[in-house]
């Protein structure tokens, strides 16, 4: 979006500015009469050379008041233009604030989204990690019991086996061998539910590792960036703990250039506590580019 004209007046002006040919030979008459004198070795010479100098010092003087005449009604006219230009963009600008403002509450909003967002996600990753620790260890217990239930049972069938005497002892090892497999069968299908599951919960802690990060939605042309603020609460206190900080007021350039709070950028809270008698926060600071400067 371009204007020409925003004035409905013209103003003309030449396209430059010159002295007149009068002025040009009263100047260089002046210089070729001091410029005769190039010493002074007596009262009279000196004399003409002062008369020279005051010469010189009133055409100066003249033609300086004279410059200042014709500035005057530019400078004021300039004065007018300004006056008229902020007059004329006071509601564009406060309206460009309001939207700014209202986009940098969407962006605060945004912000402390992703910023919880990121906390859940932490803890569900923890979650699933202690998860899947939890898995494996029941699983690699599971094992441990199921192989030491399988030597006990070998060592009982061995030594039963050594006392069989007739067939119905016979019948009663088979019997009970065969319960034995039917029971190791049955952990060892247990103990891979266990292993199963520890895999399953390592996969899903990966998944929520390697999940994009949230981030803020981005506005084409628009800029927000965290901004540290700060306000002096006790200046005596301010001037006792950080000297270099303050002069008789407090030096907003020192501060805003050594002072962090302690807080992450992502918070609202409010350090008062890194620096007596100063408090300390992050708040957006949110800006405006034009359309077509290639930012998005």
């Amino acid at each position: 979006m371009n204007i020409e004209k925003f004035l409905k007046e013209t103003i003309a002006l030449p396209p430059q500015f010159g002295v007149t040919e009068d002025a040009e030979t009263k100047r260089n008459e002046l210089i070729t009469t001091s410029a005769q004198y190039k010493v002074a070795t007596t009262p009279t010479e000196a004399n003409s050379l002062g008369e020279a100098a005051r010469d010189i010092q009133t055409f100066i003087r003249d033609v300086e008041s004279l410059g200042l005449s014709l500035r005057q009604p530019l400078n004021a006219a300039s004065k007018q233009i300004k006056a008229v230009e902020d007059d004329y963009l006071a509601p564009l600008r406060a309206e460009k604030e309001r939207c700014e403002r209202i986009t940098g509450n969407y962006f605060a909003a945004e912000r402390r989204r992703v910023a919880k967002e990121n906390r859940l996600r932490q803890l569900e990753i923890q979650w699933l990690e202690q998860a899947r620790l939890d898995a494996e260890r029941k699983a690699n217990e599971e094992r441990e019991r199921v192989a030491r239930e399988n030597r006990k049972a070998e060592e009982r069938a061995r030594a039963t086996e050594a006392k069989i005497t007739n067939a119905k002892q016979l019948e009663a090892a088979i019997k009970a061998e065969a319960a034995r497999k039917e029971a190791a069968e049955k952990a060892r299908l247990e103990a891979e539910a266990l292993a199963e599951q520890a895999r399953k919960a390592s996969e899903a802690a990966q998944a929520a590792i390697r999940a994009p990060l949230p981030e803020v939605h981005k506005v084409g042309g628009v800029v927000t960036r965290r901004v540290m603020r700060w306000e002096v609460t006790d200046l005596k206190a301010l001037v006792k703990a950080r000297p270099e900080l303050c002069k008789i007021e407090a030096k907003p350039s020192a501060i805003q250039s050594t002072c962090v709070p302690r807080f992450l950028k992502d918070s609202d809270e409010v350090d008062t506590t890194s620096v007596q008698g100063l408090k300390l926060w992050w708040e957006d600071d949110t800006s405006t580019k034009r359309w077509g400067s290639g930012t998005v």
